[in-house]
């Protein structure tokens, strides 16, 4: 584990105490300007390998590598399944697939009796929003539970029978991008936030969207982190355009990747920091 800043390691202490229901959530409340803003941004299939903070020099991606450099980033990370609805339901709840019960896409949803880091935080006075880009984590699967908003509306792409439904991560990150306009408008005294920000794009089959199709014609998966790099770019300068970075406390953020099958031998990035998004 590496450290820009020793802040970065509270904040993920934080996090990480949030996932699992731990002491700090149930001594009551916290309430402004104790409780910081949390922007959780989780990538499908994207390689630590394949990414500047981790020491590749072929690919694109400046503003995971600038945020990697300010916080707190993680060297050895393991996910506890190379699925994505077991892997991100173990992210929520702090517990493996065997203890929760779901071990595989579609197969069956979490049950209400499992606590999770969005329902923690909803009991906290948190405002909730999630946006996801995949059918395997819709709504019917049991994560919206906690959140009083949950985007999973999604375009078709892939194959529907290998439930490979998705949205692209831009028209994803412009609807999250909306709905924190108009949290920074509300005229009511301002409640915490926390946002969920899911990306598919780096899962086959590999066709980025221009300029990334041109800029990686030989190397497509690189295409693909590239323009997510610049997705999650786009949601850190609505976020500094609305003056939620600038204003205290500052957005806690985390970045975390959940492997696939294929990339179960390759290192997990993550990373954590408190000014910018960073977890993966």
């Amino acid at each position: 584990m590496t450290t820009g800043r020793r802040v970065g390691l509270v904040v993920a202490a934080l996090v990480v105490g949030a996932a699992i229901g731990t002491v700090w959530l149930r001594r009551g409340p916290i309430r402004p300007p104790h409780a910081p803003n949390i922007l959780l941004v989780t990538l499908d299939t994207t390689r630590a390998d394949r990414l500047g903070a981790y020491g590749y020099r072929l690919g694109r991606t400046p503003h995971l590598d600038r945020l990697a450099a300010d916080g707190v980033v993680f060297e050895r990370a393991i996910a506890v399944a190379p699925i994505t609805l077991p892997s991100h339901v173990s992210m929520f709840s702090g517990q493996y697939p065997f203890t929760h019960g779901i071990r595989n896409n579609g197969g069956a949803a979490l049950s209400e009796t499992v606590p999770t880091l969005a329902t923690a935080l909803k009991a906290q006075g948190y405002r909730t929003s999630a946006f996801v880009s995949a059918f395997v984590l819709d709504r019917r699967f049991g994560l919206a539970r906690g959140f009083d908003h949950y985007d999973d509306r999604l375009e078709r792409r892939g194959q529907v029978g290998e439930a490979y439904v998705e949205r692209r991560g831009d028209r994803t990150a412009q609807a999250a991008g909306d709905w924190l306009s108009q949290y920074a408008s509300a005229a009511e005294p301002r409640l915490p936030f926390f946002l969920w920000l899911h990306l598919f794009d780096p899962h086959d089959p590999y066709d980025p969207p221009p300029p990334f199709r041109d800029a990686f014609p030989d190397r497509p998966y690189d295409g693909e982190i590239a323009f997510t790099d610049s997705v999650v770019g786009s949601v850190l300068t609505r976020l500094d355009a609305l003056g939620l970075r600038a204003s205290p406390p500052s957005p806690l953020s985390a970045i975390t990747e959940r492997a696939s099958a294929n990339m179960a031998r390759t290192r997990t990035p993550c990373f954590f920091t408190r000014r910018r998004s960073g977890c993966r």
